[in-house]
């Protein structure tokens, strides 16, 4: 059920609008078509990695970079046209990596910005990022260079966010609180208007959500108790359940072209996908070979590319979907 909510506090640090020209438009249509044709050539089954990010030469965020660095700790990544925006923890960095040339820069210093450890980022429309900041009580809005450009807050209904989500049918932010147990919605804008949901076992109820993802086929709800995932409709009304028996700790939903929902236990290291209500494989496991995992903390779709975040292991996996 939703719950509306009345006016709470949104910061704006930035009122300047961004249009995107043809020039950049045409740019984005050449990448997307790049990146789909390296999607293509990727060869099935086989797992890839992004572990070094930094060109020699490069300066990160003030510091002279002489060779080739690696990734310390990703926790959350979101990517568009083959290029990739991963949070760092322990850098407390927020990084670019273009998939396509190879090439990667820290474009933001998360401690300057984030009252502690990013959790969650979502990538709205090639136009801006959210990072879901729990120790902050906040979610923070950049824009593509890393910019801040928008506090959004919900002192009485936000504690702490851990994982986001953009309703595109309504075009609305969802954001999961783990304290609260519920979803709170916000406009693109910032606005705080509605709550989602309420804290109990049963049945469109919430309790410990670890990770939440909007999809056509509903909003996919995961929770760390029971391992359970949830399926609400678009009235945000309960659909069902999906079998997730023997799941512990499910971290991250994605869903590839055709609909289909990959889910990741954070405990097993592996990644179920389901065709409707029906699990049809399971990927990865645990260790560090190529397709194994070391804590999955994110995952990210793009142009038919799945992107893993296999945290302490320190790199990005990368697969072709299913489709």
């Amino acid at each position: 059920m939703r719950k509306f909510l009345l006016g709470s506090m949104v910061v704006f640090l930035s009122a300047c609008a961004q249009f995107k020209s043809g020039n950049v438009t045409a740019t984005i249509e050449s990448r997307i078509a790049t990146a789909n044709e390296q999607s293509r050539q990727f060869p099935v089954n086989e797992w890839r990695e992004i572990r070094q990010v930094f060109h020699e030469g490069n300066t990160i965020l003030g510091r002279a970079g002489t060779v080739r660095d690696n990734l310390s700790r990703p926790v959350a990544v979101a990517a568009s046209a083959g290029v990739l925006y991963i949070v760092d923890a322990d850098r407390h960095e927020l990084i670019r990596y273009d998939s396509i040339t190879g090439e990667g820069r820290a474009i933001t210093d998360l401690s300057r910005i984030a009252g502690g450890e990013i959790s969650d980022i979502y990538l709205y429309n090639n136009e801006f990022l959210l990072l879901a900041d729990p120790q902050g009580q906040q979610v923070l809005k950049v824009d593509l260079q890393g910019r801040l450009m928008q506090v959004l807050d919900a002192p009485s209904n936000l504690i702490a966010p851990i994982s986001i989500s953009v309703d595109l049918r309504r075009h609305e932010i969802l954001v999961a609180d783990g304290s609260y147990d519920d979803i709170v919605v916000f406009t693109l804008d910032g606005e705080p208007i509605a709550t989602l949901g309420e804290r109990g076992m049963e049945n469109g109820q919430f309790r410990t959500m670890t990770a939440l993802a909007w999809s056509d086929q509903g909003l996919y709800v995961a929770m760390r108790t029971g391992g359970r995932v949830q399926v609400i409709d678009a009235n945000d009304q309960f659909e069902r359940r999906l079998d997730t028996e023997g799941m512990i700790f499910p971290s991250a939903i994605v869903f590839d072209r055709k609909g289909r929902a990959y889910i990741s236990d954070l405990m097993s290291n592996n990644i179920r996908v389901y065709d409707g209500d029906e699990q049809i494989a399971v990927l990865g496991g645990t260790g560090v070979a190529p397709g194994r995992f070391q804590r999955i903390t994110d995952m990210w779709i793009d142009q038919g590319i799945l992107y893993v975040v296999d945290s302490l292991n320190g790199r990005i996996q990368s697969h072709r979907t299913l489709d």
